[in-house]
C-alpha cells in the first residue's frame, strides 16, 4: 500500500506541476500579446506612476528570471 500512495503522490504532483506551467504559458500570452504591456508604444501622458509601476514589473520579471535560471538572490 505505501507504494501505491507514493505512486499516487507523484501522479498527483506531476499533474499539478503542468497545471500549474499550463497556466504560466496563459500568463505569459496574457502579458505579451493580450496586454501590450511591454511593446513599444507608451501610455498617454506618462507620468511618475507610470514609471513606479514599470519598475515594479521589471522587479518582478527580474526576480522570476532570477529564480528560474539561478542567478541573483538565487544563484
Amino acid at each position: 500500500m505505501t507504494v501505491q500512495v507514493a505512486a499516487t503522490k507523484q501522479q498527483n504532483a506531476s499533474q499539478d506541476y503542468a497545471e500549474l506551467k499550463q497556466e504560466a504559458w496563459r500568463l505569459i500570452d496574457r502579458i505579451m500579446v493580450e496586454g501590450g504591456f511591454l511593446d513599444d508604444s507608451e501610455p498617454e501622458g506618462v507620468n511618475w506612476g507610470h514609471v513606479g509601476d514599470m519598475a515594479q514589473t521589471r522587479n518582478d520579471l527580474r526576480a522570476i528570471s532570477d529564480r528560474l535560471f539561478h542567478e541573483g538572490e538565487h544563484a
